[in-house]
């Protein structure tokens, strides 16, 4: 129902195509080019039955062309008044020194217990930081406490990440256990205790949060309202997002 939309901050993304194929995964590929940038942001206009929606971001960058030409793209979505801001995903340690980067309003970029770019954050102004994936696809969740499967389906494609294998969630078990072990998690989830302190560590713009159902997201609402967050677990959570995201390979 598009009603839902009236008050919310929508954000959808160009420059990633799927190309289909008969009972296997989509093939993924890059694609970005004046023509192609218009076509997808207008199909996202239609489906989202909108005439503008507040931010279109570049999905991946094209590591074949100039970034400028890339944002060039995208400030032409603006100029046509399909959107209010532009955005950037996927950035390198490079990519932030690129004085074009001063057109773009939002930039995307991972943050979690097992993906750590703080060094990437620090490098820009956290009222242009959009951070994504903060519960690890469902990983930073009570449900590896309380050993419950982290897999949906038999080709959960989650498995062949370095986190998800048994040794590393074991040790990210143990961080969980380390951060929560002073709150009393039958009132309160660890996902919600994760992410009010990625909140308070890093002060983003915002935070994309993902949930299959109504009550996965019962757990984790408000939770940047939480007020009864301690020192303590704010240090635990940059020294094990340290930790992990050395053994996953995932510091930035």
């Amino acid at each position: 129902n598009p009603k839902i939309f009236n008050n919310s901050h929508i954000l959808s993304k160009v420059g990633f195509r799927w190309k289909k194929k008969k009972n296997k995964r989509a093939h993924t590929y890059i694609n970005i080019n004046e023509k192609d940038i218009q076509s997808q942001a207008e199909e996202s206009l239609m489906r989202l039955k909108k005439k503008k929606i507040h931010t279109f971001f570049l999905h991946r960058i094209d590591r074949t062309q100039s970034l400028e030409k890339q944002i060039e793209f995208l400030n032409n979505l603006k100029k046509k008044d399909y959107c209010d801001n532009i955005g950037l995903c996927n950035l390198s340690a490079k990519d932030i020194k690129n004085e074009s980067l001063n057109q773009v309003d939002l930039i995307q970029t991972e943050m979690s217990l097992v993906c750590n770019n703080s060094k990437l954050v620090k490098n820009l102004n956290n009222s242009r930081i959009i951070l994504h994936t903060c519960l690890a696809r469902g990983l930073i969740s009570n449900k590896v406490i309380n050993h419950i499967p982290v897999f949906a389906k038999k080709n959960d494609r989650k498995k062949y990440l370095k986190e998800f294998n048994k040794k590393n969630i074991s040790k990210i078990k143990f961080a969980l256990s380390d951060l929560t072990q002073e709150y009393n998690l039958t009132k309160i989830n660890s996902a919600k205790i994760n992410l009010a302190t990625i909140k308070k560590i890093y002060k983003p713009k915002g935070m994309i949060v993902g949930f299959r159902s109504l009550d996965q997201l019962k757990q984790i609402e408000s939770f940047d309202k939480f007020k009864n967050l301690s020192s303590k677990t704010v240090k635990l959570f940059k020294f094990y997002s340290n930790k992990i995201g050395n053994i996953t390979g995932r510091v930035k």
